[in-house]
């Protein structure tokens, strides 16, 4: 018990002290919807450390004789941010550097240098953006970028955060278009579990030793932005290798056939109609740019075995008539058959819909004025009207469904094409056919006969950046010994009202009675795990009898498996009416995780677990009755959404009892925790506020923090609050402990 306690002061310590907790004249506390919100964004203030420096840097940006920025004049500069709301202002230290492919990113006017940058916060945040981009407007469109972004985030597309906001540069004050990266963060705020993004691949574009820009667009691929992310575990590197294999054949695809098939990319085949959907609506929007290879971005979703289209750099006309600006008509419309029809166009005409655009376009500005409502009317009127012109076209050109080849030799072929082009060019590369993994480490082919060896750090710098060795190397073929079919999936339907999918591993064993309503689930290995996907589970009763005979020592490979789940039992997409769960002896991560889900749950039962009992993100849930006992780390967590639990019971959780998370708000009637060494933890933009809360033999009863740099502090609310530990919370954080304000 004591070294618990100790441990715990330690931890407390060790949080409060990291760079989170950045300078701010305020309590977040007192703010906390406020700091997500962009109108309430007055300026930022970047001050550079060492100017001379920076302006000699500027200037020779603008007297370089190549007709884009040279890459090795993208220097880091560290800086101070000064964020500047309209109720305080927060101070930062960061790294700044010039942005943009060309010499537009850097000019002077009224006699001031402006430049588009990219920002690297080391403490703090921005709506959550810990990397950020400044452009001078123009290089974007200025007001088409920020309507256009909005419009696709509405209809479901991702696309990163982006408003207008003023810049005071050292001594240069001008207006700038902030855009948040595409990295974990951002997949954080669309409630997307962090996996591999990819770009495409520009080392080749941009004048590589001495080639004109473009010249080796033939042979330009794919690479992962987010290697990291490959470094957490095998499970990862699985996930990576397996989706990356499927994009660098779109690439092949694409480059083999280039210039005629410049547009041309479905790295799902066509699965579903979603990057259909996408590339309709860009074009619609005159945003073709954002569909050239390398300037495209992808997020992989391994919980749908899908690629997701990530917005990015559309040079977007939205007031303007249809126009085609890259190859011929029928060339840019070989996406479609001529049954296709756009997914969201009764949504994209909807008047509610189109208020919610307009009511976040006046956020996103500095100053909406009639010119600014005239130039929003007149898009939303050009882009329907091109949507239908677009259907139009389709229909009248009559193109033919596209067919996709999967087999070895289609693929073998692209393959030895793309080495005969890479010859042509004289491109000095090593070209990887085939990567086997053996152990922890991977024999990478560079022909039949001639393998190197790789760890998984080697292999990510070449996902990353096609380099080891300070030579140039690209995958083009992976993921050779992996094949392996460990899971099944089959369509599942449990009424009339949903048709979904349930995915388990080989393991599992499960038995329905559609008339007791009852699902007995049964593990036949530790790991096995049951995956729901879009299922009504109303009046449903789940059973989950799992084996957990590992000692409890031994620790998880990696929090989630090479389908990317954490749960045993798992749920995506789900729709919950008077369903009871009971859940014995969990293995995994989670025993149970409810993910994009809605609803109103009766009770959960969960018995033994290794690790969490019920963990829940990006829902919104009601719980009657919770009852959780025994688990390694946390007994509830839940993060991103909003939650309601009636009455729970939690007791043996090793770390915390409740744990709130990452823009969640949790109301509680009556909450009654024992044995655990956290009775609540509150963070990360997160409220709660709890009726009536009784913890006993606790080392810390309530916490309330900031835990991750692109949050902050939280707010713990009690009506009646019983406990005798102590209680802690951060300077950006609250607890009240006798709130009588629902």
């Amino acid at each position: 018990m004591f070294l618990r306690i100790l441990v715990t002061i330690i931890i407390i310590f060790s949080t409060l002290s990291k760079s989170v907790l950045a300078n701010c004249d305020f309590n977040h506390f007192d703010f906390l919807e406020e700091l997500n919100d962009p109108s309430y964004l007055k300026s930022i203030n970047i001050k550079v450390n060492k100017k001379k420096s920076f302006y000699k840097n500027f200037y020779q940006i603008m007297v370089s004789k190549s007709e884009n920025i040279p890459p090795n004049l993208k220097k880091n500069f560290r800086s101070k941010v000064i964020v500047n709301y309209k109720f305080g202002k927060c101070k930062y230290k960061a790294n700044v550097r010039q942005l943009g492919d060309w010499k537009d990113h850097v000019k002077i006017a009224n006699g001031q240098p402006y430049r588009s940058l990219k920002v690297n916060l080391k403490e703090g945040n921005i709506l959550n953006a810990v990397k950020f981009k400044l452009f001078i407007p123009e290089t974007r469109n200025h007001y088409n970028e920020i309507l256009g972004t909005i419009i696709l985030n509405k209809l479901g597309f991702l696309a990163p955060e982006t408003f207008e906001v003023d810049l005071i540069l050292n001594n240069s004050n001008y207006k700038t278009i902030f855009q948040e990266d595409t990295t974990k963060e951002f997949l954080e705020r669309n409630k997307k579990r962090e996996g591999p993004i990819f770009e495409g691949d520009e080392s080749l574009i941009w004048s590589y030793k001495n080639k004109d820009n473009f010249e080796l667009e033939n042979v330009s691929l794919s690479r992962l932005t987010n290697y990291k992310w490959f470094l957490k575990g095998e499970n990862s590197e699985e996930i990576v290798l397996r989706s990356f294999n499927k994009l660098q054949k779109s690439y092949l695809n694409y480059a083999n056939n280039f210039p005629k098939s410049s547009l041309l990319m479905l790295p799902n085949n066509k699965d579903d109609q979603f990057f259909q959907d996408y590339y309709f609506i860009l074009t619609a929007m005159n945003a073709s740019h954002a569909l050239r290879p390398h300037n495209r971005k992808f997020y992989y979703n391994s919980f749908t075995d899908k690629f997701e289209p990530i917005y990015y750099d559309g040079d977007l006309k939205l007031d303007s008539p249809l126009w085609f600006r890259f190859g011929s008509i029928e060339d840019d419309l070989k996406f479609f058959d001529n049954k296709f029809s756009f997914s969201k166009m009764d949504l994209l005409k909807d008047n509610r819909f189109k208020k919610e655009i307009l009511d976040d376009f006046k956020k996103k500005v500095i100053d909406f004025d009639k010119a600014l409502e005239l130039f929003y009317t007149k898009s939303i009127q050009h882009i329907i009207k091109n949507t239908d012109e677009l259907h139009g076209l389709i229909n009248d050109i009559r193109t033919t469904e596209l067919k996709f080849k999967n087999n070895d030799q289609f693929k073998k072929k692209l393959i030895d094409n793309y080495i005969s082009r890479i010859e042509n060019h004289e491109v000095i590369q090593k070209n990887i056919i085939s990567l086997i993994k053996d152990k922890k480490i991977y024999e990478a082919y560079l022909e039949p006969n001639k393998k190197i060896i790789l760890t998984p750090n080697d292999l990510s710098l070449i996902l990353q950046g096609n380099i080891f060795e300070n030579k140039r190397y690209v995958i083009l073929n992976s993921f050779n010994n992996f094949n392996e079919k460990t899971f099944y999936t089959e369509d599942f339907q449990l009424d009339n009202l949903s048709k979904g999918k349930i995915i388990y591993s080989k393991g599992i064993s499960f038995d329905i009675d559609r008339i007791k309503k009852i699902i007995d689930i049964k593990q036949n290995n530790p790991s096995d795990w049951i995956f729901f996907k879009n299922i009504n589970f109303s009046n449903w009763l789940i059973n989950f009898n799992g084996k957990l005979n590992i000692p409890n020592d031994v620790k998880l490979s990696q929090r989630l498996n090479s389908n990317g789940l954490t749960g045993c039992l798992n749920f995506l997409n789900s729709f919950f009416e008077n369903t009871s769960i009971k859940f014995y002896n969990g293995r995994c991560e989670d025993s149970v995780n409810i993910i994009k889900s809605n609803g109103s749950i009766k009770s959960i039962n969960i018995y033994n677990s290794f690790s969490d009992g019920l963990d829940i993100d990006f829902s919104n849930i009601t719980i009657d009755e919770l009852f959780v006992k025994k688990s390694g780390n946390d007994c509830l967590d839940v993060s991103g959404g909003n939650y309601k639990i009636v009455s729970a019971n939690l007791s043996g959780c090793n770390d915390k009892a409740l744990s709130i998370g990452e823009v969640s708000e949790l109301n509680g009637n009556k909450i009654e925790v024992n044995n655990s060494n956290i009775g609540i933890s509150v963070k990360d933009y997160s409220k709660s506020l709890i009726k009536n809360f009784k913890a006993t033999t606790v080392n810390v009863c309530v916490e309330a923090l900031q835990k991750k740099q692109e949050f902050g502090g939280a707010i713990a609310n009690f009506e009646v609050l019983k406990c005798d530990g102590f209680s802690n919370n951060d300077k950006n954080s609250l607890i009240n402990k006798n709130y009588n304000e629902l």
